[in-house]
């Protein structure tokens, strides 16, 4: 941790976070075992990453089942909220994620309204646009997030192989 951190959230909160990391203390003189901090690129690496794997966000949609777009938007959710629970509570990233999170919110609660469980629902064109506020929202905050922590190289590229013929 930097000086300025560490003087911006005060010694005590410092000292706290460290004596939480503590796991084990053996004697035999002295030993001391903890779990040191996550950085937070590792963490927003991680979570590109997933949500790089997540067809939802860039497969044409026509022939892959909605049931498997939907199921595929919860679990975003959840490695997004993941990364939420790791992330620092001043990490300049948390407004990304946090948008994220609300598309996928947006999106979900949408098809639950007007959708039946395998996602076909009346007016059909909507799961389509609804669809496209997920992409972009999330797409956005992607960009962003890569941009700012210097992972795009590794996300396109992931993006790329995963993609059925090469495109992105």
């Amino acid at each position: 941790m930097s000086a300025e951190h560490t003087a911006s959230r005060g010694f005590a909160s410092y000292l706290r976070d460290y004596l939480n990391r503590v796991t084990g203390v053996s004697t035999s003189f002295f030993g001391l075992s903890w779990q040191p901090p996550v950085p937070e690129r590792d963490t927003l690496r991680k979570l590109v990453v997933e949500l790089a794997d997540r067809r939802v966000l860039y497969h044409h949609g026509c022939g892959m089942p909605r049931r498997n777009m939907i199921e595929s938007c919860e679990r975003m959710r959840a490695s997004i909220t993941d990364a939420l629970r790791s992330l620092p509570e001043e990490s300049k990233a948390r407004p990304y994620v946090d948008d994220m999170r609300a598309a996928c919110h947006q999106f979900q609660t949408y098809v639950e309204r007007y959708f039946d469980e395998s996602g076909y629902g009346n007016p059909e064109e909507s799961f389509y646009m609804a669809l496209g506020e997920l992409r972009g929202s999330v797409g956005k905050a992607l960009a962003d997030i890569c941009h700012h922590y210097s992972i795009s190289g590794e996300v396109l590229a992931k993006i790329e192989s995963a993609s059925p013929h090469g495109e992105a």
